[in-house]
């Protein structure tokens, strides 16, 4: 069919990362190849701009560090691969690198922490961003909650590689002042008795069976005297201890649930 590859562009060759541009019959296509140590991650557009995920790492460590937030070692993985703080897909295509306060709140008697994941992919799934983290550590699982991908990385060339972590400080601070609103959502969660009403939605949403408790599989099941904030543990716990589930089907998961079960503070 005439399909071969321009000119490799090796910039990120440290990484094993390698952009090829596609040509038919020997003329230029509006499409590159990501290739990764001789294998095909994807095809994309030209004008995608491709940030190694290790790059993204650095500078998140920085700006998180700057932000007074530690990286989070212990988090439990489950369906994903797991690097220190960072959450990985199977393909390490993806990743959320997490970080925490050092300071735990307590809602209805249970520990629970407050974060952010910062977000980078080499797939095109996903751009380089940030968003809100919670960790409950009873149960040792984790909701990731909104995400803004507001960030073009072209700008490290253009304004330096310092201020581009300043700029991440920034954001970091902003979502960690929206994190405080999920606390307080949290606890009017806590205050809020599960009805047949919120019930309903949650078993008609797009949220797979397997993530639901038992008491919201069955049609006709009685409802037990149950929290809202109860109903939203047993759930997210389901999801995050999924280990047939990846970190983007967890991700889409978490976003159905916060669309069904939405919380106070805006979703970024």
């Amino acid at each position: 069919m005439g399909i071969s590859f321009g000119e490799v562009n090796k910039r990120w060759q440290q990484y094993g990362l390698e952009q090829a541009p596609i040509l038919f019959q020997g003329k230029e296509t509006p499409y590159k190849a990501i290739i990764r140590n001789d294998r095909l991650v994807t095809i994309v557009g030209k004008s995608y701009y491709l940030f190694p995920n290790e790059e993204a790492v650095k500078i998140a460590d920085e700006a998180a560090k700057l932000a007074g937030l530690e990286p989070f070692e212990n988090i439990a993985a489950f369906g994903m691969k797991k690097q220190g703080h960072i959450l990985l897909n199977e393909q390490e295509t993806q990743m959320r690198a997490v970080y925490l306060l050092d300071n735990r709140a307590k809602i209805d008697g249970e520990e629970l922490n407050i974060g952010v994941n910062i977000f980078n992919s080499i797939d095109a799934s996903s751009a380089f961003g940030c968003g809100l983290f919670s960790y409950r550590y009873i149960c040792g699982n984790g909701v990731i909650y909104g995400q803004e991908e507001i960030f073009n990385i072209r700008r490290i060339h253009t304004r330096g590689f310092q201020k581009f972590i300043e700029d991440l400080k920034a954001e970091i601070l902003s979502v960690m002042e929206q994190g405080l609103g999920i606390l307080d959502a949290y606890k009017g969660l806590a205050e809020k008795k599960l009805q047949e009403e919120l019930a309903e939605k949650i078993k008609k949403s797009r949220l797979s069976k397997k993530v639901l408790p038992e008491y919201l599989k069955e049609e006709e099941a009685r409802l037990p005297n149950v929290s809202v904030w109860e109903a939203y543990n047993d759930i997210t716990e389901l999801i995050w201890h999924n280990g047939g589930s990846d970190l983007k089907t967890k991700t889409f998961q978490f976003k159905v649930l916060h669309t069904v079960i939405p919380l106070e503070a805006k979703q970024i």
